[in-house]
């Protein structure tokens, strides 16, 4: 049977007044885009004026916000754009990134073909605000394309997003059924930053996704002064953080040994690297040291498969 598609476009929005019109008008102009989100999160500028300015304007836009008007973080406010949303089909956008013309073209016709899809995974491109935006972008990233390097199956997408080396995907270039969320949860709403890449690995874990266009972008990250991923902050905390969620989240859940250790070995080394890191001047973090030792004395038989699985696939390349 034949796919309508009818798409909820969550965008949440915290501080993007300059950008929110075009990301919404970019959602708009998408046959199949049913109702646009706009989940605001308690912005400091005048987002919610034009996110008022907005719904009032399209009849397709609708706003939002958490009860108590405060400010949650993006995880949180992707949460609540989810449980607001009312169509089988959802799609996210950042508020300051846009899609482009067909974003859901390619994916519609693989929820076609496809009876057990539960989404479609597609690159998404880069587009730089000013020159310091773009050289800060490429002290962090060495590609203007977020994307996969290599098509795989289902079943093997999140061994090979745990392996790492062969890109990741985004978000903006995700399109799911709503009913997926009932399978891997919601978005960590403990991490500030990185739990649109959890996300990633919680539905390659329990969901069925397939790749759609992974050499061309079915949308545009805006890269300005005040994104959060070219901003300064303590990289390795935050990705500490990231896997520890992660882990705390494959032992709950009894993932297959061949994930778990993986994520493991990402948590260990990154609770390792706020240990020693040296560009906090600060000297070994010795309330850190505790907690890696320990992590290992928890977990002495995980540990030891890792180390030999690390030990394995270094001899191997």
């Amino acid at each position: 049977m034949k796919v309508n598609m009818k798409i909820s476009v969550v965008i949440p929005v915290y501080n993007a007044e300059q950008f929110v019109r075009s990301a919404v008008v970019s959602a708009l102009d998408q046959p199949e885009t049913a109702e646009v989100i706009l989940a605001e999160d308690n912005s400091t500028d005048d987002s919610l004026v034009v996110c008022r300015s907005l719904e009032k304007e399209y009849s397709r836009v609708s706003l939002i916000r958490h009860s108590d008007g405060e400010n949650h973080g993006a995880g949180a406010t992707r949460n609540l754009g989810v449980r607001n949303a009312t169509m089988e089909y959802l799609a996210f956008l950042d508020a300051d990134d846009y899609y482009l013309a067909d974003r859901f073209k390619v994916a519609a016709e693989l929820f076609n073909m496809h009876e057990n899809i539960d989404g479609v995974y597609e690159a998404i491109g880069v587009c730089f605000e000013d020159e310091e935006a773009e050289n800060r972008w490429k002290s962090y990233e060495n590609s203007n394309i977020t994307t996969l390097s290599k098509r795989v199956c289902p079943d093997k997408l999140c061994n090979l997003l745990l392996e790492g080396g062969k890109g990741t995907f985004s978000l903006d270039g995700l399109t799911v059924r709503k009913i997926i969320f009932e399978k891997c949860g919601f978005f960590f709403e403990n991490l500030r930053l990185h739990q649109d890449y959890a996300m990633n690995i919680q539905m390659a874990q329990f969901g069925r996704l397939y790749p759609g266009r992974l050499n061309t972008p079915v949308a545009m990250r805006r890269v300005h002064a005040g994104n959060r991923i070219i901003s300064d902050y303590n990289r390795y905390f935050t990705s500490s953080l990231l896997w520890k969620t992660l882990f705390n989240w494959a032992m709950e859940n009894k993932l297959q040994t061949d994930r778990t250790i993986p994520i493991f070995l990402h948590h260990l080394y990154f609770i390792y690297c706020v240990v020693i890191d040296r560009h906090s001047g600060k000297g070994i973090d010795i309330q850190e040291l505790r907690i890696l030792i320990l992590e290992v004395l928890r977990h002495p038989i995980l540990f030891i498969r890792a180390l030999s699985e690390h030990f394995r696939r270094k001899t191997v390349r």
